[in-house]
């Protein structure tokens, strides 16, 4: 894993990472997120957190380690996709951790003009035309958020066998493996290759800065910049 300018070093090897007053701040290094370094900088900047430390790890890791590093007696904050931190709360419903700023993630090469976490079908069909039984195939990282929302469709009467996938997504449905496909939309290039369209937005992606808010004073609510 890497670290920021300082160089690498370990985080859980039982000595003190960072001094005790500076923070570290946690940023992704998914291909995805890092579109939007620039954004990401300028957080940094803007939150006027002068001695810290960067950390690089997934996205969808970030809430693990500022929940952990923060359990260590550190002072952390994180920067990751809402989806990712999303998901994460959901599978650690009793975690440390809070939203504390939301930063408008605005993207000219996007479908929807940030990443939206999407269902997908047939382009020549309908939700409503496909029969009740359906295989579906869902990103893996989307794995809790993606049960809740199928759940409000089985109350509904579909029956669904869900495949969940490290990548590929859209490949099982166009190789008839899948029905539906429940994945991160970009560009939507890929979905239409695969001859699939959107048929409902999930949950749309912003940027998050998270942290444990008493920790931070100066958040005093979360807030939405662009």
């Amino acid at each position: 894993m890497g670290c920021g300018p300082a160089g690498s070093s370990s985080i859980l090897g039982g000595r003190p990472l960072f001094k005790m007053n500076s923070w570290i701040i946690v940023i992704p290094k998914n291909k995805g997120l890092n579109h939007q370094r620039d954004l990401i900088n300028k957080i940094i900047s803007e939150e006027g957190i002068k001695d810290f430390k960067l950390l690089e790890v997934r996205g969808e890791d970030v809430g693990f380690f500022v929940s952990s590093i923060i359990s260590m007696g550190k002072k952390a904050i994180g920067i990751t996709g809402e989806d990712l931190f999303k998901e994460w709360q959901l599978e650690h419903p009793s975690n440390n951790l809070d939203i504390l700023r939301r930063y408008e993630w605005s993207d000219k090469e996007t479908l929807f003009g940030k990443p939206v976490l999407c269902l997908l079908g047939p382009k020549n069909k309908t939700l409503e035309s496909l029969p009740k039984n359906l295989r579906v195939a869902i990103a893996n990282k989307y794995k809790i958020i993606s049960k809740h929302y199928l759940n409000l469709l089985e109350n509904k009467g579909y029956i669904f066998e869900k495949i969940y996938l490290s990548g590929s997504v859209e490949e099982s449905f166009l190789f008839g493996l899948s029905d539906l496909a429940i994945d991160i939309v970009y560009s939507g290039k890929s979905a239409k290759v695969a001859g699939l369209k959107v048929y409902d937005k999930i949950f749309e992606c912003d940027l998050v800065v998270i942290g444990k808010r008493t920790d931070l004073k100066e958040f005093p609510k979360v807030s939405i910049r662009k």
